[in-house]
């Protein structure tokens, strides 16, 4: 899509060697290498690794010689995992990696929805850690991080997106103006009502919005579809950034960051981790300034709606106490998300299959979004494009319908 737009040149990836650590209970401790989410595709690393003890080690190896475990019935992804892997293996790797995505337990999260390559695996191969080392095995090699971004910031593509649809002619946006309400009407025309009481009629209408939202808008024609659509939990996340003179640290930061490994709630760390983007992105602060970024998962839901000062106050004495700083932040942000993150808990894809049970009688309506099959860039984009491609395929625009990428 950046390239569609001509922002080609401006994709870049994360700077080498690409170093993350999980903080251990006080102590940085390197992810092992060849890692994927949650299983090795490298035994020599996972082996060598101080993340795990030897009986840690060789309780997950017991995954070998275990029966499968799912049924036809969904799981959580921690029970299925501390079934297979034992308990430090999701305390230590899998809650820190996965649960950091979603901004919540995976004790809560389902394999179907989010890891459905685990059942996959279990089907094929039995153990998740031969089908795992096998799947490394057949990787391409020397292929770098899966990661990139633009070198002004995502911002450039959602620009760059909006540049591109105000020359179109027929184009029409609204800013700044809630949408209430979306009903049909006798011609089964859409009809969307706005908080300033303009009603917009339309042939087809694509819900993007997250979807509590969406089912405030439908529930008074579709209430059985608004029933499901406030099943699907979204938590609170906020993300701030802190920038600091280099000098500020005694020994510079090392890595991309860390992802916070540790155990109970005693003296837990306020943010799921931290990205030293600096390091991460070239280009990302001034030189002789590090920036990073810090995550506050939906266990610290409290701590996020205090005020700004005590936010900022939490987050400098964390990162003292694990980067070593010992000045103030020059720079202090903070971006708060209330509800907006989707929360894929047991039972996600039943819910979708209820909510397009319910929106059956309204082929016109189309749902789009991080709520339903995917919380990243990619997804959403994918997403976003399977609404457009219906949208101008049920236009009769089959040209445009095969060319929403």
């Amino acid at each position: 899509m950046a390239s569609r737009f001509g922002l080609a040149e401006d994709i870049m990836s994360v700077t080498e060697p690409r170093i993350v650590f999980l903080r251990r209970d006080g102590e940085m401790v390197p992810l092992p290498e060849g890692m994927g989410l949650v299983l090795p595709t490298r035994l020599g690393p996972f082996v060598r690794t101080r993340l795990f003890t030897w009986p840690q080690k060789l309780r997950a190896g017991l995954d070998v010689f275990l029966p499968r475990y799912l049924d036809q019935e969904d799981m959580s992804i921690g029970r299925f995992l501390r079934h297979r892997l034992g308990s430090a293996v999701i305390e230590r790797l899998a809650d820190p990696l996965i649960g950091g995505i979603y901004g919540t337990s995976i004790e809560e999260l389902s394999v179907d929805a989010v890891l459905p390559m685990l059942r996959d695996y279990e089907d094929e191969s039995r153990s998740l850690v031969l089908a795992s080392l096998l799947s490394g095995r057949k990787a391409p090699k020397g292929g770098g991080s899966p990661f990139r971004t633009l070198r002004g910031g995502l911002g450039d593509l959602i620009d760059a997106l909006l540049t591109h649809l105000r020359a179109h002619q027929g184009f029409e946006e609204r800013l700044g103006c809630a949408a209430v309400s979306l009903t049909t009407d006798h011609e089964g025309a859409s009809r969307l009502r706005l908080a300033s009481g303009e009603v917009i009629t339309a042939d087809v209408a694509v819900l993007a919005t997250p979807a509590p939202v969406t089912a405030t808008l439908i529930e008074g024609e579709r209430p059985a579809a608004a029933v499901a659509l406030r099943a699907i939990p979204h938590a609170s996340t906020a993300v701030v950034s802190m920038g600091y003179r280099a000098e500020a640290f005694p020994e510079p930061p090392v890595g991309h960051g860390f992802l916070d490994a540790s155990t109970g709630e005693s003296g837990r760390s306020p943010s799921s981790g931290c990205t030293i983007t600096s390091h991460k992105w070239a280009g990302r602060a001034p030189d002789g300034t590090v920036l990073i970024r810090s995550f506050l998962p939906e266990r610290s839901r409290a701590l996020v709606s205090r005020p700004d000062n005590e936010v900022f106050a939490a987050v400098e004495r964390d990162i003292a106490e694990t980067c070593g700083a010992t000045e103030e932040p020059i720079l202090r942000r903070i971006a708060r998300w209330d509800n907006l993150m989707p929360k894929y808990t047991v039972g996600h894809k039943d819910r979708l299959a209820t909510i397009e049970a319910a929106l059956a009688d309204r082929p016109r309506w189309h749902l789009a979004g991080a709520s339903y099959r995917g919380v990243g860039l990619p997804d959403c984009i994918t997403s976003g494009q399977a609404a457009a491609a219906a949208t101008l395929a049920q236009r009769g625009d089959t040209a445009s319908a095969t060319d929403t990428g």
